[in-house]
């Protein structure tokens, strides 16, 4: 609103500044000085309202890029496992960042600079057409030229401007991965190798942006060019006509100012053109990305009030994508408050098990039950609230102990928190460590060992108080003697809870009630282990 109204208090610009112009070279020194006052008046008012209207452009496009990046972030959280699986996180990263911000200074600049140089463009032609119809007629017989340009332009933008989003996301890619791979790297000595491997795709990314740029640059001259050239035909054209006419010199100013008036939002409005195709390849991208299904279950309204931690596997048949079947036909049950080990080779299928129960991914036969109720009809954070998880490896983020194991807890009770850190053996960190729990674990926990990570994740499953734990290889990084502290309070830890135990090492199982093994795609039991 702000740039409509200045773009309509810039119409009359031209018109004082000819005026004052036109009583200078008529001598009228009283008139040109209340014209002078009258220009001066104006300036400022227009400078006021560019400035104010600049800083709400501003806000706006950070308010824009703000809603872009929550929206495809919250999108993305809701993709099933599956998605994440298969898609490289460097282009979704480049998509919510470097992109979302592109986007989002598109579009503030088209939110306010196209509709104040459309009023521009219109009021000075109005103008012209009043002070001299010819002049106003012949310029709007440019478009076609314009358009041309555009159209020959536009094309090759549209391809490049794919190709600099795809080239970026590699970028972002690359450096993503390895800065995870840093201790691979270092160990390997390839930091060489590594470094110019990056630079090639730097400079692969560095290539289309510079043709993109080519082009841009391009495009506003050459459009300005094209105006300016019309500015001096109409003033061959029409200035003997003008002069004929017997026009003032104030009126003759302004009818070559208001022609030059109009230079400057076709060039803009050119330039918006090219920065477009930039604009569409990245809402081409969020769209892609935005079609993606969401997981099943985040809509259900089905809950359970007091999970008692019944589960049940009912024919349950599973396959990876592109992959034969891992789990055929599976059946079994798990009592409420049961401990029960899964064993098997890698490959067999035991971790699928924990991840179709999560519903990570969904069986293609059968069904899961958990207190009889199908996991399917439940919501499907209400579920997962009901399950503690704690994988192989762990995945902390870089902040204090203290707060990876309180992350996702809605509420921290300190005899909760306590307790939790005492069941998971997390307390000994108190006394390991110089800043005890303060402690920064750095990226995915770097700063401690893998034991000192899977207790964490261990503490922060327990003190959600879930009715069902999951333990997926949760104790390959203890040492003999702390998993064997472990297996012996885990009877207390896991008192009234259903447990799942994963496990290759049969000390982590004799807390089991029953044990089951996967083999060639089924589940069998076995005996249990003895203590």
């Amino acid at each position: 609103m702000l740039f409509l109204v200045g773009s309509i208090a810039g119409l009359g610009l031209p018109w004082l500044a000819a005026t004052l112009l036109g009583t200078l070279f008529e001598e009228q020194s009283q008139s040109a000085t209340l014209v002078v006052f009258l220009l001066a008046a104006a300036l400022i008012v227009l400078t006021a309202l560019t400035v104010i209207g600049g800083r709400a452009s501003s806000d706006l496009s950070f308010e824009i890029q703000r809603d872009v990046r929550k929206d495809i972030y919250d999108h993305v959280q809701r993709l099933p496992v599956a998605y994440h699986d298969h898609s490289r996180q460097g282009d979704l990263l480049a998509l919510m960042t470097w992109e979302a911000s592109q986007l989002a200074t598109f579009l503030s600049l088209t939110l306010t600079a196209v509709p104040s140089s459309l009023v521009t463009v219109a009021g000075a032609l109005a103008i012209l057409f009043y002070l001299h119809p010819l002049a106003a007629i012949f310029l709007p017989l440019l478009i076609p030229g314009y358009y041309l340009i555009l159209k020959i332009m536009g094309r090759r933008l549209r391809n490049l401007a794919q190709q600099v989003q795809e080239e970026e996301a590699r970028v972002f890619t690359a450096a993503e991965q390895d800065l995870e791979m840093a201790h691979s790297i270092k160990a390997a000595a390839v930091e060489e190798l590594r470094l110019s491997l990056f630079d090639a795709q730097l400079l692969r990314s560095r290539a289309v942006n510079v043709r993109e740029g080519r082009i841009l640059a391009t495009i506003g001259p050459f459009i300005g060019l094209l105006t300016s050239l019309a500015f001096v035909l109409i003033i061959v054209i029409v200035g003997q006509d003008l002069s004929r006419q017997g026009l003032s010199a104030s009126e003759l100013l302004s009818v070559l100012l208001y022609v030059a008036l109009l230079t400057r939002p076709v060039g803009l409005l050119a330039d918006l053109f090219g920065r477009l195709q930039g604009a569409r390849g990245t809402l081409q991208r969020m769209q892609e990305v935005l079609k993606e299904p969401v997981e099943v279950g985040y809509a259900s309204n089905g809950k359970i009030d007091r999970c008692r931690g019944a589960i049940e596997f009912v024919g349950v048949s599973f396959a990876y994508p592109g992959k034969p079947e891992i789990l055929q036909n599976v059946s079994f049950k798990i009592e409420p408050g049961e401990t029960v080990g899964v064993i098997g080779k890698n490959g067999a299928g035991k971790s699928t098990i924990a991840k179709l129960l999560l519903r990570f991914y969904e069986p293609l036969v059968g069904q899961i039950l958990i207190d009889g109720v199908p996991t399917r009809e439940l919501q499907i954070q209400e579920l997962r609230k009901r399950i503690g998880y704690v994988s192989q490896q762990p995945y902390l983020y870089n902040a204090s102990i203290l707060e990876n194991i309180t992350f996702g807890a809605e509420c921290t009770d300190q005899k909760r928190l306590e307790e939790a850190l005492r069941q998971s053996r997390a307390c000994d960190l108190q006394s390991q460590l110089p800043a005890g729990l303060e402690t920064i674990v750095g990226d995915r926990g770097v700063r401690i060992s893998g034991g000192q990570c899977q207790r964490i994740a261990l503490a922060r499953a327990l003190l959600r108080n879930p009715p069902i734990v999951i333990l997926d290889e949760a104790t390959s990084m203890f040492d003999p003697e702390g998993e064997e502290d472990f297996v012996r309070e885990s009877s207390m830890a896991f008192a009234n809870r259903t447990v799942i135990i994963i496990s290759h090492r049969p000390s982590s199982l004799t807390s089991a009630d029953r044990v089951f093994q996967a083999v060639s795609g089924r589940i069998l039991e076995v005996q249990p282990i003895a203590g």
